[in-house]
């Protein structure tokens, strides 16, 4: 019940992602040895072939595939990698990949995520000693990244109906929320950081974030609107 709803709040589809949509790729971590630069992920959604250029976000670096390798090591070869597969972008730009780091998203260079500085969320919230409040500050997992965050604010709060299984009552605007209720809020990564989001209407595969709290899941839940670091006021 609790994903269905997220789902249908989200307009999140539920059908298996195509392989002609957007490529993502989850970086996961990156080397280099013999000239050669290695870029390490796993493929979410699209294809990733030989000779395709990759831009990464939020670094906004680009680079060309030169080969294609299974897993991380192998010294195999592939032509394309496909939603779901570990691969190695193996390319001889080490200048370039020695910006990229674990998190950031591959994408084709014109039909990125957006380097988000704030992003509206729609949450489950699993647990938590007290109540979420504007304020807290969890740890923001996506993909493979980790950011510190914080919530900027409580928009609208689900409340379930116990005498009426499956219902819900939206309080606006709440002070808080808490555990076992739905939450829509506005995160941001703490500091100067940026997170590569897409909206889970868009891809939901790369559209969601779960909140950690001392190693703890606090809430998950699903990115419905993102706020580009070049649009946030000053």
């Amino acid at each position: 019940d609790t994903i269905r709803y997220l789902c249908r709040e989200s307009n999140v589809g539920t059908d298996d992602a195509p392989r002609d949509d957007l490529l993502r790729l989850a970086v996961d971590t990156t080397d280099s040895s013999d000239g050669s630069a290695h870029v390490v992920g796993t493929v979410k959604t699209g294809t990733l072939s030989a000779g395709d250029e990759v831009k990464f976000l939020p670094s906004e670096h680009v680079v060309t595939v030169d080969t294609l390798e299974p897993g991380h090591g192998t010294g195999k070869q592939v032509d394309a990698a496909m939603p779901g597969e570990r691969i190695t972008i193996v390319t001889s730009e080490s200048s370039e990949t020695g910006a990229v780091s674990r998190g950031e998203v591959g994408a084709p260079p014109t039909a990125g995520p957006v380097s988000a500085e704030a992003f509206d969320v729609l949450l489950y919230i699993v647990e938590h000693p007290s109540v979420l409040t504007a304020g807290y500050a969890p740890v923001v997992h996506t993909n493979t990244a980790q950011q510190a965050g914080r919530i900027e604010s409580l928009d609208n709060r689900m409340i379930p109906q116990e005498q009426d299984s499956g219902t819900w009552r939206v309080e606006h605007s709440p002070e808080f929320a808490e555990p076992g209720e739905f939450v829509a809020a506005t995160l941001s990564p703490t500091g100067s950081q940026t997170l590569a989001l897409d909206t889970a209407e868009a891809i939901p595969e790369t559209g969601w974030v779960t909140l950690r709290d001392a190693g703890q899941v606090v809430a998950f839940g699903f990115v419905t609107g993102t706020e580009p670091a070049a649009d946030r006021p000053e």
